[in-house]
């Protein structure tokens, strides 16, 4: 996983922490020293493989299938109702008479965990909400008509920040609204 945002861990420190295993990657004195991003590789496969996959489901419409390739776990649930719709299954019978019956919840922990930072948008049913894409970079996201997605560039942007400078943006859309209708046109097209 690329990890771009920069967390101030203590005064004078500037990390990339990667948001599903903890482990800082980098770090330094000012935000402005920090490499652009660091890569952790707690979501990858021995070999390099993606360890956790997400694609929509072949056999029901709206429903999701997560795979853990790893431990050869699968839940499949019905998007924006992970919590409410998830049903788990084991790809090899090796896990369901895993000898150590703590693994079983820590694996699914972390195959949620990983879920709800990269792909939040499809779990939960919130109007609003913040993930992480492929590249690292956080994409807040609106849920509900009319859908967006903003992907943040600058990866040491804080939550205040981007909210900010989102108001702002939600003023220059409703300027332009008004400009449209003194024009005489719609407001609908841009």
């Amino acid at each position: 996983m690329k990890i771009r945002n920069i967390t101030q861990i203590d005064r004078g420190v500037c990390a990339h922490v990667c948001p599903l295993c903890g482990e800082i990657h980098a770090s330094a004195p000012e935000p402005d020293m920090m490499p652009e991003f660091s890569i952790c590789r707690c979501d990858m496969m021995p070999g390099g493989e993606p360890r956790f996959l997400l694609e929509k489901s072949k056999d029901n419409a709206g429903w999701w299938v997560l795979s853990d390739r790893l431990n050869l776990v699968v839940i499949r649930f019905k998007e924006r109702q992970f919590n409410e719709t998830q049903r788990v299954s084991f790809l090899s019978d090796e896990m369901e008479r895993h000898p150590d019956i703590r693994g079983i919840p820590r694996v699914l922990r972390e195959m949620a965990d990983w879920l709800v930072i990269r792909h939040r948008s499809v779990a939960t049913n919130e109007p609003h909400g913040m993930e992480i894409d492929d590249d690292g970079r956080t994409v807040v996201y609106r849920g509900k008509f009319p859908r967006w997605r903003l992907t943040v560039e600058d990866g040491g942007a804080s939550a205040g920040q981007i909210g900010s400078s989102m108001a702002k943006a939600a003023a220059f859309l409703r300027s332009l609204e008004g400009r449209r209708r003194m024009d005489g046109g719609s407001g609908g097209d841009f």
